[in-house]
């Protein structure tokens, strides 16, 4: 399906859903159930919905060269907002570490510590064990919106995601110097994280 619609797109040409069926052995409706999902995903668009032309992503490119051997939560993760699958898994990975970390500290009574590093240099001596709290509670909430596509909710979740950055960009060096990701699939991971910053600005922010 993501073939068909990447040559579509290369003709400049719309792809007709019972054509698709014909070829691909399926009906019409399991085909336009598949394009939900391909679109769900972020990895294309079949013209058939609110993009009115086949597109397929950088993202879609990613999983046709790796067939489709890409774990379900890295397609789910910010699957509109970020179109490439190294990024990701990255800020996924990223986020995993950011949040393990935050409880380890926590667990050894280190929480605040752990928070003034991750906080404005202005706010971190106002930093104390009910703020820490709150922070490593924005954490979570940050990875569980972001799974869900949703930007940060408040001004602690957008402190945090400038840690959760970071360390996707500490990820992608480590895959990188281990040779699991090349030269211009790093490049472009990187170029897809640094302008992720307008997603992790709340336009209405609340007090946490």
């Amino acid at each position: 399906m993501l073939q068909a619609i990447g040559v579509a797109q290369a003709a400049g040409e719309q792809l007709d859903p019972a054509e698709l069926a014909t070829a691909l052995n399926a009906t019409e409706y399991e085909i336009r159930a598949r394009a939900q999902l391909i679109e769900r995903y972020g990895l294309a668009y079949s013209g058939w919905g609110e993009v009115d032309e086949p597109f397929l992503r950088d993202s879609g490119r990613q999983y046709l060269k790796l067939k489709g051997q890409v774990d379900t939560d890295i397609l789910r993760f910010l699957a509109v907002h970020v179109d490439d699958l190294n990024a990701r898994r990255a800020l996924l990975r990223g986020g995993s570490v950011l949040v393990d970390e935050f409880r380890y500290a926590i667990s050894r009574r280190d929480g605040p510590a752990f928070a003034r590093e991750i906080a404005p240099p202005a706010f971190a001596p106002l930093v104390d064990d009910a703020v820490a709290l709150d922070l490593f509670a924005a954490a979570v909430a940050l990875m569980a919106r972001l799974s869900a596509g949703a930007p940060a909710g408040c001004v602690a979740e957008e402190i945090v995601a400038i840690s959760l950055i970071a360390r996707a960009e500490a990820w992608l060096d480590m895959e990188h110097d281990q040779a699991e990701i090349d030269a211009d699939g790093f490049r472009a991971a990187q170029a897809e994280l640094e302008g992720l910053f307008a997603l992790f600005q709340d336009d209405d922010p609340q007090v946490v």
